[in-house]
């Protein structure tokens, strides 16, 4: 009976699986890991306008959230979404290997906004999404000095740090030496084929991690070529026991 159930769903163009385990998605994986790591606060970088945070919130009502977004308009959303949460914690800036400022390209769809410059690939395949609309300077903090200010994340504080900075990733981790050592769970976008100059590629980020002392424990894809080729992957790092 559950596989004719199972095989009348797929024919409409679903799936049924069993939740949270049975189901290869990110955040039913995120839910199991969160079961077994105390985790005290997570590190939202590239928030956009708080999808991560909003989906995080209903696996996890009470975990303290920090999210980070440089973009202003982006912001400014995921200000609003985190108003009414006395939990959530909105920051304006960027975050790299080093302080400063750095130029923002805004993009026609601002999840794909990055302090990267697009190319010929990405412009190929989401020419719409990537088109250039403002170039703005932003402030850049590592992620060191983000935590290092924030008084409800003590040095001993358990962290969930997530990244989907359009391929700038590895930059912010590069800055972030302290802030890793906390550090139970990295939740990163890899790039497989990148649509950025300078993007780091996933095997970079693996060595970086797993020099680090983390392994990886999943391996979400989001996005996909006219090729079926995996363009970036959302992938899970857990720290080592």
């Amino acid at each position: 009976m559950k596989e004719l159930i199972r095989r009348m769903i797929r024919r409409v163009g679903f799936d049924l699986y069993r939740y949270p385990r049975a189901c290869e998605r990110l955040m039913p994986h995120l839910q199991v890991l969160l079961a077994s790591r105390r985790i005290d606060a997570v590190i939202d970088v590239g928030a956009n306008e708080g999808q991560f945070a909003l989906a995080l919130r209903e696996i996890d009502r009470d975990v303290r959230i920090h999210s980070v977004e440089p973009n202003a308009a982006a912001f400014v959303r995921l200000a609003q979404h985190a108003q009414q949460d006395a939990a959530w914690t909105t920051h304006a800036c960027a975050l790299g290997r080093e302080s400063g400022e750095i130029t923002l390209t805004v993009s026609a769809s601002s999840a794909f906004s990055s302090c990267l410059t697009a190319n010929a690939y990405g412009q190929q395949q989401f020419p719409r999404e990537l088109a250039a609309v403002d170039h703005v300077v932003v402030p850049l903090r590592t992620l060191d000095e983000l935590v290092d200010t924030l008084p409800d994340v003590p040095n001993d504080a358990s962290l969930l740090v997530k990244l989907d900075t359009q391929g700038f990733d590895l930059e912010v981790l590069r800055g972030a030496a302290t802030v890793l050592m906390q550090t139970q769970i990295v939740v990163a976008e890899a790039a497989l084929r990148p649509i950025y100059e300078r993007a780091a590629l996933l095997p970079e980020l693996l060595d970086f991690l797993t020099s680090r002392g983390f392994v990886l424990s999943g391996f979400f894809p989001v996005s996909r070529d006219t090729e079926h080729a995996v363009i970036e992957a959302d992938c899970v790092f857990v720290r080592a026991r």
